[in-house]
């Protein structure tokens, strides 16, 4: 035993370990106080820390107050991002189809003027959508609606407008946009200038059936050096050479779709009073240029 201890000791001394008591204040004569339970000690259970159920509904509350007012504006958002994507992809279906048309036919200002403004544009409507897949001709049902849908339309100031030209022939594209094609006298007495106007209803039958939003306007034309020389009529978006001021003040709904393929927003429907024609081009530019000016000073 003795041997047994010396070899313990000689372990807690290299180690660096004593023969104290671990407990100090249970050794009797320790000048320590021992801690002590009284009898009427009752043990507490863990604390547990957390929301109470009114706090809780305050916060719901808030988030849904915020939800409330942000996810309208973020739905609007998205709603006008797809808009331009399908006018992009329309505007770009159809400029092919007159450029194919024009290269078949030769230029459209050689087409076959006959003095009467439906078959004319019946013309026009066989020849560009001939290479085009057309889920349904429409023929000429009214100029106040698409395809005979039945539908209302308006302006940017709410009032009921036509949406195309009593001489249209209309039709409904693969791609679900419903369109119309009519014939237009040349602006300039001659046999060049302004040929055809295509309205176009992007999204069909479906709300909000308002032209600058869903419904917007090409033009088959020639820019020319003051109507004086002939140039090849392309597809261009109406607002694009002319009074594209008329979508700011809603004068002309229709130039708004020179906007939309420019500057790939419709910020003219939130904030048209900042707006300008050399710019600035967006709302959040507005805003920008604002501040700037504000710091400036």
């Amino acid at each position: 035993m003795e041997a047994a201890e010396a070899v313990k000791n000689r372990f807690r001394n290299e180690f660096g370990m004593t023969n104290a008591p671990r407990h100090p204040e249970l050794v009797s004569g320790s000048n320590l106080v021992p801690i002590t339970i009284g009898d009427n000690f009752t043990p507490q259970p863990c604390r547990k820390f957390g929301f109470t159920l009114a706090e809780v509904l305050i916060t719901l509350g808030i988030i849904g107050v915020v939800a409330a007012i942000t996810l309208p504006a973020i739905v609007q958002k998205q709603q006008e991002k797809v808009t331009i994507t399908k006018l992009k992809q329309t505007y770009n279906i159809l400029s092919q189809a007159v450029e194919m048309a024009q290269v078949k036919y030769e230029d459209i200002h050689n087409w076959e003027a006959t003095g009467d403004s439906q078959k004319q544009s019946d013309l026009y409507f066989e020849r560009i959508t001939e290479q085009l897949t057309l889920i349904k001709d429409c023929g000429n049902p009214s100029c106040y609606s698409f395809c005979g849908n039945g539908k209302k339309y308006v302006d940017l100031k709410g009032n009921t407008t036509s949406v195309m030209p009593t001489v249209a022939h209309q039709g409904l594209l693969k791609n679900g946009a419903m369109f119309s094609i009519s014939w237009a006298q040349p602006d300039n007495g001659k046999w060049w200038g302004k040929y055809a106007a295509i309205s176009v209803d992007i999204n069909g039958s479906q709300k909000p059936n308002t032209i600058g939003k869903d419904v917007f306007i090409f033009e088959i034309r020639d820019m020319t050096d003051n109507w004086t020389t002939y140039r090849k009529p392309y597809l261009y978006p109406a607002g694009q050479f002319f009074y594209l001021e008329e979508c700011l003040n809603y004068q002309s709904s229709g130039n708004c779709t020179a906007w939309v393929i420019r500057y790939g927003n419709m910020d003219y429907l939130h904030c048209p009073e900042k707006l300008k024609i050399d710019g600035p081009h967006s709302c959040k530019e507005a805003n920008v240029t604002k501040l700037l000016k504000t710091l400036i000073k």
